[in-house]
């Protein structure tokens, strides 16, 4: 196996004219609306679709490898499949590795659903296929960053909310010694009041201990999570 730890994202983008054996036109072809080139925005998608899948995952920002379920579908189809059967296995995949139906306008949806579907509809179903893998690889990424990133997004996000006039009202604190604070915002000029944030990466719901014993602290504090 020439790349074990996987490759990255632009080595396989322009690896696939010359796998697929993709003739001049259609190297140089671009989209309708877009200056992009059509293979590189299909690559994408497709890396995204096998991902969702189960069959590649993405350790880190930019790098792409296979994982131990996309080895044994090689193994099943080395010669490669037709379209039909690609969609069912995508479906399959999203099925086992999402835990049953996917839901309505997902991939799984679009063999059986599109002869019935307006080209409207068609449209939103694949756009919103695009935020759901969007929103899913924004979480893995925030997930990989380093704590004191999380800190700073949090106080953007609340920021974005409407806590705090201007930037400079953020301070993020995270460090030994300031019982659990990772950040602060001023919500007044004179900085009278001020929301205390405590930032976690947690899975699933916070619990009870945990938010009383930031909540008796000795400061007034609002508590932010992400899941």
């Amino acid at each position: 196996m020439r790349h074990p730890d996987g490759d990255r994202r632009r080595n396989i983008r322009e690896a696939m004219p010359d796998l697929m054996g993709l003739s001049e036109a259609q190297r140089t072809e671009r989209l309708a609306n877009l200056s992009h080139l059509r293979y590189r925005h299909r690559s994408g998608w497709a890396l995204s679709m096998l991902k969702a899948a189960g069959y590649l995952d993405s350790p880190t920002p930019g790098m792409w490898r296979i994982t131990d379920r996309g080895r044994e579908l090689l193994e099943r189809y080395p010669d490669g499949f037709d379209e039909e059967t690609a969609r069912r296995v995508i479906r399959e995949g999203r099925r086992e590795a999402q835990g049953g139906d996917i839901g309505a306008g997902g991939v799984a949806d679009v063999g059986e659903a599109a002869a019935q579907q307006t080209p409207d509809e068609r449209i939103d179903g694949a756009l919103e296929e695009v935020r759901r893998a969007v929103a899913r690889e924004l979480l893995e990424r925030i997930a990989q960053a380093p704590p004191a990133f999380f800190e700073e997004l949090v106080l953007d996000l609340l920021h974005a909310l409407g806590y705090g006039a201007s930037e400079d009202d953020l301070e993020r604190v995270g460090q030994f010694g300031d019982g659990g604070i990772d950040g602060v915002i001023s919500l007044d000029k004179l900085g009278f009041e001020r929301v205390c944030i405590q930032a976690k990466r947690w899975q699933g719901s916070v619990g009870r201990p945990e938010v009383q014993g930031f909540y008796g602290s000795p400061f007034k504090v609002s508590f932010a999570r992400a899941t």
